[in-house]
């Protein structure tokens, strides 16, 4: 009976520390991602609030002006100047480009980077003949 007794309370105990764990975990993340996402410096002029793929498909009119955008080359077409790209976070999640929830599509004037590519997007949300799409004005590469 003590035996039985010993093995659910070691049970339980690995439980709660998993829970624990888990918790303190998710949040770390969350305040890395908070105090990412607040605010970064543009070429020390201004500051911009960084958005991220996910949350600007959600509200995009929630976009006026320019942003900042951090995502991941999923795919390039080089004939239309255009990339789709997907959620930083959820390519770091996942580490495919093909489990994305959300793509979009960002026109950009000269050389397209590379599909895996961490990038920042200096743009804006313009509405075109084929809806929306960001219109890149600085492309910077992340590590």
């Amino acid at each position: 009976m003590k035996t039985g007794t010993i093995a659910v309370s070691l049970a339980a105990v690995v439980v709660v520390a998993g829970i624990g764990y888990a918790f303190f975990q998710q949040q770390d993340t969350a305040l890395a991602e908070s105090a990412e996402s607040q605010t970064i410096a543009n070429n020390g002029d201004s500051v911009e609030t960084l958005v991220h793929v996910d949350d600007l498909a959600a509200k995009p009119e929630s976009q006026t002006g320019e942003f900042v955008l951090k995502a991941v080359v999923a795919k390039v077409n080089a004939e239309a100047g255009v990339i789709s790209v997907i959620d930083s976070r959820e390519f770091e999640h996942c580490g495919e480009l093909t489990c994305a929830k959300n793509y979009l599509p960002v026109k950009v004037a000269g050389e397209l980077p590379e599909p895996a590519t961490k990038l920042l997007i200096t743009g804006q949300l313009v509405r075109d003949k084929n809806g929306l799409a960001i219109h890149a004005k600085e492309i910077k590469s992340l590590p």
